[in-house]
């Protein structure tokens, strides 16, 4: 078996050992949802009773600019990504302001999108960085962070987000869009503080098993991807080898080939010699034998 072939192989159990993973993932996650039991409907509450939303600011487009130095990011509801705000590829930057202060984003704060593709769409901002939240977005404040988490789970154990995407599709098909008071109005679960705590508990203990997964299947997508880069380097070096084995044999026959045509035309300059020499022989020794005969006559 070639170098190449037994990357490939380990590859191949690479994968296959990522996809088990992923299934134990989806397990974890299945272990939450049925952490939350079958409620009594006299325990539901409307979420604008336990929280409030605060709407981020319609910036004036020209203020923008993609220049970052001394300014702060504005996030859009593109950076509303699995869960989580990713500020890293904005583009949109402002001047730091007194009027925008009521804009900032705390750390851990939830973030929920309003429009578009992404409609209904919930993150957590986990970065230090300050930044301003755009229009269409909003901001969910709970009392206390064991409500916040339980919202957390909440949200992510049911199947909230389909609805709420499916009433912003039909009010507007082309461009969803949900307002804060649809938000305020929907309905959660909000039972005694010592069953919020089990099931946050549970859930959070999940969470960090789902994330170890997700580390290991990130070593060894890493690991895959320096396998396929060592074996092209492998291939690159072989063929380097062949390109200069194949130079040096180029120039050892074209060396002989030289070598060979001057034999022949030293052989070909001196074999005339050869005979111009014998034939002078032969003539001498015929002059010789003629003075002979003259004498002896």
């Amino acid at each position: 078996m070639t170098y190449c072939e037994e990357q490939q192989e380990n590859r191949t159990q690479l994968l296959l050992t990522i996809e088990t993973i992923k299934k134990i993932q989806a397990s974890h996650k299945e272990f939450c949802k049925q952490s939350f039991p079958t409620f009594k409907r006299d325990i539901f509450k409307k979420l604008g009773e336990i929280c409030e939303i605060k709407n981020g600011y319609a910036f004036d487009k020209n203020e923008f600019s993609i220049d970052k130095k001394g300014r702060i990011p504005v996030v859009k509801i593109q950076g509303i990504v699995k869960n989580n705000v990713d500020i890293s590829k904005s583009k949109d930057f402002v001047v730091e302001k007194e009027k925008y202060q009521k804009f900032l984003i705390e750390k851990n704060s939830i973030l929920i999108a309003l429009s578009g593709a992404t409609c209904g769409k919930i993150g957590i901002y986990k970065s230090d960085e300050k930044a301003y939240l755009n229009q269409r977005i909003c901001k969910i404040l709970f009392e206390n962070d064991l409500l916040k988490n339980y919202f957390l789970f909440w949200y992510n154990s049911t199947d909230i987000y389909d609805k709420i995407l499916n009433k912003a599709t039909k009010s507007s098909p082309t461009q969803p869009n949900i307002s804060p008071a649809f938000i305020l109005d929907l309905k959660i679960p909000v039972p005694s503080i010592e069953e919020q705590k089990r099931i946050v508990k549970f859930c959070q203990q999940q969470e960090k098993l789902i994330q170890h997964k997700q580390t290991m299947i990130e070593e060894m997508e890493k690991m895959i991807n320096e396998s396929e880069s060592n074996c092209s380097t492998y291939l690159q070096i072989l063929l380097q080898d062949n390109r200069n084995i194949e130079e040096q044999s180029a120039e050892i026959t074209e060396e002989t080939t030289e070598s060979v045509e001057e034999e022949q035309e030293e052989e070909i300059i001196e074999k005339p010699k050869k005979i111009v020499v014998k034939v002078s022989k032969s003539i001498t020794q015929t002059k010789k034998k003629s003075s002979r005969k003259v004498k002896e006559v």
